[in-house]
C-alpha cells in the first residue's frame, strides 16, 4: 500500500469537467433530435462557430486515434481584425453537420495505409 501512486487530482477533475460537458451535449442533441422528428423550429441562437467546432472536436478526438487519423485545426484567431462574426443557428444542427463532415472524411481515409492521415 506504501507504493500507491498519489492520485492526480488536476487530472480526475479535467475529465468529470469533460464528462460533464459530454453529457450536456449529448442531452442537447437528443432533445434537437425529438424536435426534429416532430418537425419542431430549430432553436436559433447567436454562435461563435469556432466554438461549436471545438465541441465536435472534442467528441471526434476519442474515435480519431481508432483510425490512424490526426485532427489538426486553422481556425480564425480570436481578434477583432480576424474573427469570425457571430452566426444564427441551431448548435445541435450545426454539430450533427460538422460531426458528419469529419466522420465522413475519416471513413474515405480509411484506405489510405502507405502513411499517416492528416485531416
Amino acid at each position: 500500500m506504501a507504493n500507491r501512486e498519489v492520485p492526480q487530482l488536476d487530472e480526475v477533475r479535467i475529465a468529470v469537467e469533460r464528462m460533464i460537458d459530454c453529457a450536456r451535449l449529448a442531452g442537447e442533441v437528443i432533445a434537437r433530435l425529438r424536435a426534429l422528428s416532430k418537425k419542431t423550429t430549430p432553436e436559433m441562437v447567436r454562435l461563435d462557430i469556432n466554438e461549436v467546432i471545438h465541441e465536435v472536436l472534442s467528441l471526434i478526438r476519442r474515435k480519431s486515434p481508432n483510425h490512424q487519423v490526426t485532427v489538426r485545426l486553422d481556425l480564425a484567431a480570436p481578434t477583432y481584425s480576424t474573427s469570425l462574426p457571430p452566426i444564427f443557428g441551431d448548435r445541435v444542427q450545426l454539430q450533427q453537420v460538422i460531426l458528419n463532415l469529419l466522420v465522413n472524411g475519416i471513413q474515405a481515409m480509411a484506405v489510405v495505409r502507405d502513411r499517416p492521415v492528416n485531416f
